[in-house]
């Protein structure tokens, strides 16, 4: 039975990175699919889904090319580093897609001069557009402070 176990165990280790990367693309596609213009009570359900998935996703990566593999502490800075990026960077894709229906816009539509029919139009406003900017500078400067932090533990 211990064997099995340790079996087990040592499988799960070896394929850590490869279990979090298509962890990370579930929640991709959760975010993809509940990313609606019909309701705005699904829209919490695709932001979250975008973040943990950008997130899950890219350190499923670094795992798997071993990015974590520093003994020294400028090398394990470094990879701090580059992992709070990818939350900024993460946290400025969600503010750019995440949107709120504030009301209903009722077109009519009208072919020669008949109105044929009534088609509804979702208004929507995007209230976290403004973090964009600031979340993606920072996670741009993370992102490079912590290569460069990576490069000079390895070569230097």
């Amino acid at each position: 039975m211990t064997r099995y176990l340790e079996e087990s165990t040592g499988f799960i280790k070896n394929n850590s990175g490869k279990f979090v990367f298509f962890i990370g693309i579930g929640f991709l596609l959760l975010g993809i699919l509940f990313l609606s213009q019909v309701s705005s009570s699904l829209y919490w359900v695709s932001a979250i889904g975008f973040f943990f998935g950008v997130i899950l996703t890219c350190i499923g990566l670094l795992i798997e090319i071993e990015f974590y593999s520093s003994y020294n502490f400028i090398g394990k800075l470094g990879s701090v580093f580059v992992t709070a990026s990818l939350g900024f960077f993460a946290g400025a894709l969600v503010s750019i897609t995440y949107r709120e229906i504030v009301g209903h816009k009722l077109i009519a539509v009208v072919f020669r001069g008949q109105i044929l029919g009534w088609e509804v139009k979702a208004l929507t406003n995007n209230p976290y557009a403004w973090l964009f900017l600031p979340l993606l500078v920072t996670g741009i400067g993370l992102l490079v402070s912590g290569a460069i932090l990576k490069i000079y533990s390895e070569y230097f």
